[in-house]
């Protein structure tokens, strides 16, 4: 009885019939395939890769690899299709399967991230650019941003950072896990200003807030809320 492979592979092997130097894999119900570099009987150097359905609905990447994982400068990676047919991409470069360095990531939606990544995760400077979405900070100060440039941590905005909205709001201080949190500076889109601290996103004790032809300094405060 002979042996029956899910696969068909096309290449070269070595002395232990591992993969090796350039070949191509198609997986042959799902048409699934990687084409590109082996060594040692996995994906090694440069190579494409197409996993899913490979006529419709598959993840792309395309790109260096290093022992069967994504890993290398310069990457092209694609999810699957997310809705009206629209893809997430990333291109950028990855290190054993996670975005790590800097890169850009475009999502379906047309939010794009350009900036640095470590271990998979928005990490150091970047910017976000948005196109109309109703952002809330867990109380009455909600905005739709239009960009974020800052400082990042872990995948949250977390640092020094500025953002500009549709509705005319600007904010330039201190973020902590994706809220104002430390001295900064409020615009509102009447031209008002808030100058002080904020906690948790929220004002929060000693500040000015100036009006668009005068201002009001309350008393200092222990977590005092304007």
């Amino acid at each position: 009885m002979g042996i029956c492979f899910s696969y068909k592979y096309e290449g070269k092997r070595d002395w232990r019939w591992r993969k090796t130097g350039y070949g191509k894999t198609i997986h042959k119900k799902s048409g699934a395939y990687y084409e590109g570099n082996y060594r040692k009987g996995k994906a090694h150097g440069f190579g494409t890769s197409v996993y899913g359905n490979a006529e419709n609905n598959a993840i792309r990447y395309k790109g260096n690899w290093y022992r069967g994982d994504f890993h290398g400068p310069d990457g092209m990676w694609q999810s699957k299709i997310i809705e009206n047919n629209r893809r997430d991409k990333y291109i950028g470069p990855f290190k054993r399967n996670d975005k790590h360095g800097k890169g850009k990531y475009i999502y379906h939606d047309d939010v794009v991230y350009n900036g640095n990544f470590k271990d998979d995760k928005y990490d150091g400077p970047g910017e976000i650019l948005w196109p109309a979405i109703d952002v809330n900070n867990g109380g009455p100060l909600s905005f739709s941003y239009t960009a974020f440039k800052g400082n990042f941590v872990n995948g949250l905005k977390s640092g020094d950072g500025k953002f500009v909205s549709t509705t005319g709001y600007k904010f330039k201080g201190i973020y902590l896990d994706d809220k104002f949190e430390g001295h900064g500076v409020l615009i509102f889109a009447d031209g008002s200003k808030y100058d002080g601290h904020f906690f948790e996103g929220q004002f929060s004790g000693v500040g000015k807030y100036y009006f668009v032809s005068k201002f009001y300094s309350p008393k200092p405060k222990k977590q005092d809320t304007l």
